[in-house]
């Protein structure tokens, strides 16, 4: 059994980090209501230009590549992950998504990944998986100028050829409590909604410059969005991931510490008792001794007379 003094030493450590992981979660907690807020507004905001995007290049009878797409030979994986751990399994589960997805397609040769993230990076560098570039939010809030800068980079990769169809790979927010990997096909692009031509008879629309030049620019700004809304989900999700990870380790911080100091009073109670027996059996042999040397008095005393 741990002495009495090992014990109290076991519990202020545990104190200590159960004050860093409430600490830690009340932080996450105050940063998930503003990444909360920010992927509501951003929702509707892509579907929207999703729609727009259908209706456009359907009346303008003008198909952008992307949207026409290619032959898979190459598979292009945007992989969202944090920048550092303790947030649960989040980064586990999205980088074995990732791995399902570039399994069952491509390869893992064919593949190439942009890896958003440095746990994901350094996981899918191990594995051997080449990575066309690697961003990292330095846990700071994504801006869509690195939204922007990550489609550029796609765009330019599948142009020259390196990849041929793009997923991205993020953390879908739900709730606090809920976050699930969700693996989503950027490149060929297919909007949401069913075509709608019939809403838009032929010559109703002028487009200005023209409909090739509106519709380009409506394919590099949907890249863009979803990019974007891809960032805002991975930080919600990450946040609430990691607020429930906090919890759960101060919860079991609170756990540890109660049987601990069970134990520090068991064994407190312990040496208490064996001090107060060594204290009586000390007094008893004192005791005896001098009841032995009394005795021999008594009897040399006799004997004199």
């Amino acid at each position: 059994m741990q002495s009495p003094r090992e014990v109290r030493r076991h519990i202020r450590t545990i104190r200590e980090i159960r004050h860093l992981t409430r600490a830690m979660k009340l932080v996450a907690a105050a940063k998930l209501r503003e990444a909360q807020a920010r992927v509501e507004a951003a929702r509707p905001f892509a579907r929207k230009i999703s729609e727009v995007l259908l209706d456009i290049s359907s009346f303008a009878g003008y198909v952008h590549p992307l949207m026409a797409g290619r032959p898979p030979r190459r598979l292009g994986v945007m992989v969202v992950t944090s920048d550092r751990g303790m947030c649960g399994r989040y980064n586990d589960d999205i980088i074995k998504a990732a791995l399902d997805l570039i399994d069952r397609t491509s390869g893992r040769d064919a593949a190439r990944v942009i890896a958003v993230g440095r746990v994901g990076a350094r996981a899918l560098r191990e594995l051997g998986i080449p990575i066309l570039e690697e961003r990292s939010l330095v846990s700071k809030r994504p801006t869509f100028a690195l939204a922007r800068a990550i489609a550029a980079r796609i765009l330019k990769a599948y142009d020259a050829g390196d990849v041929d169809h793009v997923y991205l790979v993020y953390s879908r927010f739900y709730s606090a409590m809920e976050q699930r990997p969700r693996v989503f096909r950027l490149i060929p692009i297919a909007p949401v909604g069913g075509s709608r031509t019939d809403r838009f008879p032929a010559g109703v629309c002028l487009f200005e410059p023209s409909a090739k030049e509106v519709v380009d620019h409506l394919v590099t700004r949907y890249v863009q969005v979803e990019v974007y809304r891809a960032l805002l989900e991975a930080e919600a999700g990450e946040r609430g991931a990691r607020m429930t990870a906090m919890s759960a380790a101060s919860d079991n911080a609170s756990e540890i510490i109660e049987r601990l100091t069970l134990t520090f009073h068991r064994s407190r109670q312990a040496q208490i008792t064996r001090e107060i027996a060594d204290i009586v059996g000390g007094a008893e042999a004192l005791a005896a001794e001098q009841f032995s040397g009394t005795g021999a008095s008594s009897t040399g005393s006799e004997s004199g007379e």
